[in-house]
């Protein structure tokens, strides 16, 4: 009987430790949510703690939102630039499963608007796996004169001449100078991000700026 008191320790010791693990993940949510309600403010942006579903409904079709499962949008900070409607949002999802499971974590910033007609196209940082893909048949549009931009990134479109057309020296150089971005477009839409990077508080001008930059190059 005197071994209970210990054997009730070891019982409690991991479930206790979850609950601080908890306790802490939520109170670390908590104050994000806090410092860029502060910064929606600053910046005349309205802000909600939870997206509205109607804002998942018209993100879907991108490549960024059909992976994983267990998808959710937080923290939507929004407004309006002359005839763009700009979002910018936590989104996490889940990949995996069991102890090889992974929660996938970035901040985004979405365009839209009735005024924009731009190319539908996916760029994305490009890896081994899509490497070994593109020996296979895996769309890859590649640009002679940037072999470094070709070497990077994975960009794959409906219609590639559209796409090429989009892509001229000036995006091709902006990619070139940061090759951890992606960005998704399509028709009145276009999102921008880094994947796996959530972007602290104090940078949400600074990234809704770069997001901006991103927009202007397109739409020339």
């Amino acid at each position: 009987m005197n071994s209970f008191p210990g054997m009730l320790i070891v019982i409690l010791l991991p479930i206790v430790a979850i609950g601080i693990v908890a306790a802490i993940r939520y109170a670390l949510r908590a104050g994000r949510g806090e410092a860029l309600q502060k910064a929606a403010a600053g910046m005349k942006f309205t802000f909600q703690p939870q997206a509205d579903p109607r804002l998942v409904d018209r993100l879907e079709h991108f490549h960024l939102f059909s992976q994983g499962r267990r998808k959710k949008i937080t923290n939507v900070l929004q407004g309006r630039a002359g005839e763009i409607d700009v979002s910018v949002f936590d989104y996490r999802y889940v990949t995996g499963g069991g102890q090889h499971s992974r929660r996938w974590h970035q901040t985004v910033i979405s365009f839209e608007s009735d005024a924009m007609r731009l190319p539908s196209f996916t760029l994305r940082p490009e890896n081994l796996f899509h490497k070994i893909g593109q020996v296979f048949g895996y769309q890859d549009i590649d640009f002679d004169s940037h072999p470094e931009f070709s070497k990077r990134y994975l960009l794959k479109a409906e219609n590639e001449s559209d796409v090429r057309h989009a892509f001229g020296t000036d995006v091709l150089s902006f990619y070139e100078s940061d090759q951890k971005l992606s960005t998704e477009a399509a028709g009145r839409q276009l999102i921008h991000y880094r994947a796996a990077k959530r972007v602290p508080p104090n940078e949400i001008a600074e990234f809704i700026k770069r997001g901006v930059r991103v927009l202007t190059l397109f739409r020339k």
